[in-house]
């Protein structure tokens, strides 16, 4: 699941704070229901601003609502004003296709004109895109952070705007006394809001 990409590599931390813990992951399916037993947490996005989780589900944000613009660095380079931006291809996500309205209104941009270029249905595919400098994209912020430290991309302006969608930490209400749930729930969201906190501060 793409909010793990933040996360995984940090698994030692959680290893040597919490060594009783034993932590599977498995693969994610569209129809899948979590709510069954053998399910402790899961990981699942908000799919719109608006959307509401099920009864008998607790759900804590971890990360995902910041939306940035990135391109590769040669055409950065090339943007002066966020305006320049519309002289180029802007790549979607085509589930999420008003992403690109919503940071052109952030910046007093309208979006009435906006003509929008290719769209891909997977974020790793609509990032590969950029990185083959196909053109910009905007993207959430915790997807790009390899391809950023290895300088392949980057955010050419400052800021970022919230989608209001983002990645949630769920669990069943009924499970909430678990104390090895407890544990990876407290972690898992002290390492999102410290890489929040440095990703956006780097943004600045």
């Amino acid at each position: 699941m793409p909010s793990l990409y933040a996360l995984v590599p940090r698994q030692p931390a959680l290893q040597a704070q919490h060594p009783q813990l034993k932590v599977e992951f498995r693969r994610w399916r569209h129809d899948d229901r979590f709510e069954r037993d053998d399910v402790d947490c899961w990981i699942n996005p908000k799919l719109s601003a608006h959307s509401h989780w099920p009864e008998g589900v607790v759900a804590q944000y971890l990360l995902g609502r910041e939306l940035v613009p990135v391109c590769r660095p040669a055409r950065a380079a090339r943007l002066v004003r966020p305006q320049d931006i519309l002289q180029h291809p802007l790549l979607h996500h085509s589930a999420h296709p008003g992403d690109w309205a919503l940071w052109l209104k952030a910046q007093g941009m309208q979006a009435g004109q906006l003509s929008l270029g290719s769209g891909f249905d997977l974020a790793a595919a609509l990032i590969e895109a950029v990185v083959a400098d196909m053109g910009i994209a905007v993207v959430q912020l915790c997807l790009i952070e390899r391809e950023l430290a290895a300088g392949q991309l980057v955010v050419p302006f400052s800021g970022w705007v919230s989608s209001g969608r983002g990645f949630y930490l769920c669990r069943r209400v009924d499970r909430e006394g678990s104390s090895e749930l407890h544990a990876f729930a407290q972690w898992a969201t002290a390492e999102s809001r410290r890489w929040r906190r440095q990703a956006l501060a780097a943004l600045d």
